[in-house]
């Protein structure tokens, strides 16, 4: 059984301030995880909910192939914003779990070799094997080299509020250190062409032969690389999009009115948001000509600070960039929404309660994210309330 969980990020609006907010909304039972059911499933909720796709500003997913359109996926129509980290949380487990091998790497040499001749166990001995070949020991310090520059990207899409100045620059710098290294080795890999081996290595394994070395480059080495910049390309492919909004950065404001360059770029960060969202460029051309008064006067003021007030403040006088900025408030750029999801779920639905109907645990899941602290509840009244219910056997108030 599939299940669908739905966080809904929105504004919320109190006087001339406003705060981004996220709620969970629902969590389905899916007989298949196909994009039709999950489809159907959506559409039903924001038909029950009287939400409109289009007041939508972007789809924030697990990065799942049937969300985000490959494999036939398709879940919302275009234009759609595919924004998400670069390929999946686990990054940051998988390195600690490469460093620790290639440290203990002797060690686990040595218990399975002693696996598999004093018990016999032809599985350990089969293993040992296998990590003694020059092509796994290669990998292993290879993925040592690349999965530091892939786990600080996703810790970026890790953080609560993820500031969109960063995303291209880091993404950028990200595929082009890793492209770097199919030219120039990283330390790892530089140390064992050098034939550097620790000496508990050397006990264990055969030093490799250049034929094996080249072997590894081919068919490894470039082809891994390769594909893990091709893949960073393909997840961000709304990146543009995303960085536009940093017109609305005060850091990028320079007090001159004579930078004729920063104007151009300004405006071309304008001209695309306007033709993504279907606004008139003259009408916000003219707005941002005075809101950059206003901005050259709260350069001080962070990033945030200044979508709120265009959002809350300028709503009336600046309705266009308004818009923008609101959307910028609430991109799904960030993965702790997703995760935070499943994380409940799991902490809720575990073993012994695994036939928990999805009613229940829709409503568990509910006070477990949207309920008061349990220093606020008043267990008395819902205690009566459970009670007057129905004609109860005992006696409960």
């Amino acid at each position: 059984m599939n299940q669908l969980i739905s966080d809904i990020k929105y504004i919320k609006f109190t006087g001339e301030t406003c705060e981004v907010k996220t709620a969970f909304v629902n969590m389905y039972d899916l007989a298949d995880g196909t994009a039709v059911s999950i489809t159907k499933s959506t559409e039903d909720l924001f038909e029950k909910k009287s939400i409109s796709f289009n007041s939508c500003a972007g789809l924030g997913s697990d990065g799942a192939a049937v969300m985000v359109g490959k494999r036939n996926g398709k879940i919302l129509g275009d234009p759609q914003l595919k924004l998400k980290e670069a390929k999946e949380v686990r990054w940051l487990s998988h390195q600690c779990a490469v460093s620790t091998l290639k440290r203990c790497l002797p060690a686990v040499f040595m218990s399975l070799e002693r696996e598999g001749s004093e018990r016999h166990d032809a599985t350990a001995a089969g293993l040992a094997s296998f990590l003694k070949e020059y092509k796994f020991v290669a990998t292993l310090y290879m993925l040592c080299d690349i999965l530091p520059h892939l786990t600080r990207l996703s810790l970026l899409f890790q953080r609560g509020n993820v500031v969109l100045s960063l995303i291209d620059p880091v993404v950028s710098s990200t595929i082009t250190t890793i492209r770097h290294l199919a030219y120039h080795e990283g330390d790892n890999i530089k140390h064992l062409d050098a034939n550097g081996y620790d000496e508990a290595l050397l006990e264990h394994i055969t030093l490799p032969t250049e034929v094996a070395k080249t072997e590894f480059k081919t068919q490894i080495y470039y082809k891994y690389i390769d594909s893990v910049t091709l893949n960073l390309e393909e997840r961000f492919p709304d990146i543009k999009l995303v960085s536009s909004f940093t017109v609305f950065d005060p850091s990028f404001i320079t007090t001159s009115h004579e930078d004729v360059m920063e104007d151009a770029g300004q405006k071309e960060k304008l001209e695309i948001l306007c033709e993504h969202y279907s606004l008139d460029e003259e009408v916000v051309f003219s707005e941002w000509d005075l809101f950059k008064e206003t901005m050259m006067r709260n350069k001080n003021k962070p990033y945030h600070d200044i979508l709120k007030m265009l959002t809350s403040v300028y709503k009336e006088l600046f309705p266009n960039l308004s818009k923008m900025a609101a959307v910028a408030m609430v991109l799904p750029v960030s993965t702790v929404d997703c995760e935070r999801g499943f994380s409940t779920m799991a902490r809720v639905k575990t073993e012994s309660r695994n036939r928990l109907s999805e009613k229940v645990l829709n409503w568990l899941m509910m006070i477990k994210v949207e309920g008061p602290p349990i220093s606020q509840f008043n267990f008395t009244k819902v205690v009566e309330k459970w009670a007057n219910v129905k004609t109860r056997r005992i006696s409960i108030i």
